[in-house]
């Protein structure tokens, strides 16, 4: 299953020993520790980790609890085109139901949804799509 992986996921899985070994080859967990386990990510002031501590708060967390009321300003979304599956796709669409003011929703093609932090191509697209939001809409 290693070969179907893009070479530079390949390089990856070998540097993180275990998931290799393991059978991790989900793009989405792959591109998540390129970004976050590279200097492409890092933070000297993270350790990069989850405190266990914190999962009851995560499991009782609704990030759409007051949506409806609080979020009077409109609502542009920019999304990536591949993001089925990630629970990316599930909040972006809960959110378009529940928001009282939805304007404007950009799926930027070809893209996955951490190829948006930091990649040009993607990320120019977006700007220049919110610029035009900003102008319009503050």
């Amino acid at each position: 299953m290693l070969s179907a992986v893009h070479a530079d996921d390949q390089q990856l899985l070998r540097r993180c020993g275990g998931l290799g070994r393991a059978g991790v080859t989900d793009i989405d967990l792959l591109q998540a520790i390129r970004y976050y386990r590279t200097d492409r990510g890092h933070n000297e002031h993270s350790t990069n980790r989850r405190l266990s501590r914190g999962d009851a708060l995560l499991l009782g967390f609704d990030a759409y609890h007051l949506v409806d009321q609080l979020m009077t300003q409109p609502l542009q979304l920019v999304l990536a085109e591949h993001i089925d599956g990630t629970g990316f796709d599930e909040s972006a669409r809960r959110l378009w139901e529940i928001a009282p003011n939805p304007v404007d929703r950009m799926v930027i093609k070809g893209t996955r949804h951490y190829e948006m932090y930091d990649e040009p191509e993607y990320v120019d697209t977006a700007v220049e799509r919110l610029a035009g939001f900003y102008m319009r809409h503050l």
